[in-house]
């Protein structure tokens, strides 16, 4: 296996256009046979980058994996292989202070037990852990801070969760987790603090849904629990919060008139801890946004327009409905900032036999027949600014109405400036990328080609489906896939090679 790692300026193509400020100023290459395990690839922030495989090499009753962690300067500084044993599945991976961790599943199913790997990020030193499973969960979050790991799920599809830790091996109950009647929307850390913060969507019979945050520290200790609720005419579909340990006991999220997943708007929620003080929630219709609608054709945005001036003139409410995938908040100076990326599913119908098994989450179980759903399709970024009073301050919109993903996930990566952000994402072989400021679009939509090596690389296959970008560190992000590039004016086995990628991305004003 060869490595090529260009350190210098790249090839910048005529094609490129010429507006383009995304700059592309480092790119590793790892040459991979043809029948080879992809990578899988997560940051480590100021640490650098860390990459890891399945070698499919057989030693000893089990599997080969190699774990490379890369600098800033996607220098390598180290490599190691490690032995999992046969049925072993990777499941989960993290990061956090100078640890980097690989979570495995036996048999993937809710039972099976686990093995983590911990590696040191200063030396590579590896350590293996085995973990029985207390009881049968189906994990769905997996979260560490030093050395303890909080693992959580569903459990009979009731939502549950509990800290590990690795130095004791020992598990720490989380007290009033257990719960049918709620579903663990977002985890957070603070690393400094030594807290795990978790967010929950709570549904009860005869009540609106509603949103409960928990914090608890590294012994289990619950330090935090509280509730905010939206009223008697609104239900709380999905939200992120803000650190509360920070004083900032803010959420931002969806919200709908039923318990649709269809979402009517937008919401900015404060909780108050002191007794006597009521919670704040202001509620923002999508109609109601200035820039909601402005991503689409002029034409068509003209008749969205006129068709809610209509729905007033008769005195109606115009709805609209959509599903948001939501980012975390991002604070910049008193603002707080919030990204939701429209998507709907797409379903097709499939036979189901009696006595085989279906995912709740995907089917809709029908006699007989089921649905399941083939592929997600975005439509748009939408992307609100708040003050701590909940005042909407701006709004702007982002199209990315190509992206069909079979695994609902972010699309979008952002670079949030003092004076502008800059929105970015994958497809078909380019970063397209997207400039603005309040809003006001300070730079439309532009299009720049992932760079290459050498100035005759010809890209043959772009296996786009396994290409993303994700945020790296302070302006910084990283573009990786897999290519198989023909260059005549190589010679040999160079002519022709396939390569897994990782380029050093950063908008430069």
């Amino acid at each position: 296996m060869r490595l090529f790692l260009l350190s210098t300026i790249l090839i910048y193509f005529s094609f490129q256009s010429l507006n383009a400020q995304i700059k592309q100023p480092l790119r590793l290459e790892i040459e991979i046979g043809f029948n080879e395990d992809m990578y899988e690839v997560y940051s480590a922030g100021r640490e650098g980058i860390f990459i890891y495989r399945n070698t499919n090499e057989r030693a000893n009753g089990g599997f080969i994996w190699e774990l490379s962690l890369y600098d800033t300067q996607l220098e390598l500084k180290w490599t190691k292989a490690f032995k999992i044993d046969y049925g072993y599945d990777v499941i989960g991976h993290d990061y956090n202070n100078g640890r980097i961790f690989l979570l495995f599943s036996k048999g993937g199913t809710e039972k099976g037990d686990l093995k983590v790997a911990r590696f040191i990020t200063s030396n590579g030193d590896i350590s293996l852990h085995e973990i029985e499973r207390p009881i049968p969960i189906v994990l769905t979050h997996f979260e560490t801070i030093d050395d303890v790991l909080l693992f959580a799920g569903k459990t009979k599809y009731k939502t549950n969760a509990a800290l590990y830790n690795l130095k004791e091996k020992r598990f720490i109950a989380l007290q009033g987790l257990y719960s049918d009647d709620s579903d663990l929307l977002e985890i957070q850390r603070n690393f400094s603090l030594g807290v795990f913060q978790l967010t929950f969507l709570v549904r009860k019979p005869r009540r609106n849904q509603y949103i409960t945050v928990k914090s608890y520290d590294k012994q289990g200790t619950l330090l935090f629990d509280t509730e905010l609720t939206p009223g008697e005419d609104h239900n709380f579909i999905d939200g992120t919060a803000t650190s509360f340990l920070n004083d900032e006991p803010f959420i931002i999220g969806t919200w709908s008139n039923n318990k649709s997943q269809y979402s009517r708007g937008m919401f900015f929620g404060e909780i108050h801890p002191n007794p006597g003080e009521e919670d704040i929630v202001k509620f923002y219709n999508y109609a109601d946004l200035e820039n909601f609608f402005s991503y689409l054709k002029d034409k068509k945005e003209k008749r969205i327009r006129e068709r809610i001036i209509r729905k007033r003139n008769k005195g109606k409410k115009p709805k609209f409905n959509y599903r948001l995938l939501i980012h975390d908040v991002i604070k910049r100076n008193d603002q707080y900032i919030i990204v939701g990326e429209a998507f709907y599913p797409t379903y097709i119908r499939q036979d189901y036999m009696p006595g085989t098994t279906y995912n709740p989450s995907t089917f809709d179980y029908y006699p007989g027949t089921g649905q399941i759903i083939s592929e997600f399709n975005f439509s748009h970024a939408v992307i609100l600014a708040f003050d701590e009073n909940g005042n909407m301050l701006w709004d702007n919109s982002f199209e990315i109405d190509e992206i069909k993903t079979m695994n609902l996930e972010h699309q979008v990566s952002i670079d949030v400036d003092p004076d502008r952000i800059a929105l970015l994402y994958f497809y078909e072989g380019k970063i397209k990328s997207q400039v603005i400021k309040g809003d006001e679009v300070i730079e439309d939509k532009t299009d720049t080609e992932i760079e290459l090596k050498y100035e005759n690389d010809d890209v043959r296959d772009r296996f786009d489906e396994l290409g993303r970008i994700e945020k790296w560190y302070d302006k910084y992000f990283y573009a990786t896939g897999l290519q198989r590039i023909r260059n005549n004016s190589l010679e040999g086995s160079e002519v022709v090679r396939k390569v897994f990628y990782i380029n050093k991305i950063y908008y430069e004003d």
